[in-house]
């Protein structure tokens, strides 16, 4: 589920959002005020404590939604000077990057297609990638030295159990 809380600081009495992901099991309400509690017990020197002002939902289910979660503890950085972390779906198990301070994190290039921009299409994609991997796993490739050359060239491809039908010359 994605909602949106309002929050203020006491001291300066400025407002602002500030958008989560929450898991689908919790009340909206009552995570807010536990997670503005735990950011005032924890403040640090120069932070000033917060107030809950109003919690919104922006998104019931957040099931066809990418949960992403970060995976590196430390950002990585790269020769050129960028930096990213790394970043892996607790729903579909798809991976991507967050460069520098953005909030969008891209999906690896293996994952770019169009289907896997949802939790569903990419569950999905996956599963059909994983038969046709195993598919071919039970077909083999038969060579043969074409003659007067020096190089093998892919005659034919056939499925295991028929390769016991094809004699050696």
């Amino acid at each position: 589920m994605e909602i949106r809380i309002k929050v203020k600081d006491i001291k300066t009495e400025s407002v602002w959002w500030e958008n989560y992901n929450i898991s689908d099991n919790e009340t909206p309400f009552q995570w807010a005020i536990e997670t503005v509690e735990k950011f005032n017990k924890t403040l640090k020197t120069g932070e000033n404590p917060r107030e809950l002002v109003d919690v919104e939902i922006i998104r019931e289910k957040s099931d066809p939604f990418h949960d992403w979660k970060k995976e590196n503890l430390v950002t990585i950085v790269e020769k050129n000077g960028d930096f990213y972390d790394k970043y892996k779906c607790n729903n579909c198990g798809i991976t991507g990057k967050r460069y520098g301070l953005s909030q969008n994190i891209e999906r690896d290039r293996k994952y770019k297609a169009k289907i896997y921009e949802t939790c569903n299409g990419a569950r999905k994609q996956i599963s059909i990638n994983k038969k046709r991997r195993e598919r071919k796993k039970d077909w083999i490739k038969v060579y043969m030295l074409i003659l007067g050359g020096k190089r093998w060239k892919s005659i034919r491809t056939y499925p295991l159990k028929r390769i016991k039908k094809i004699r050696r010359i």
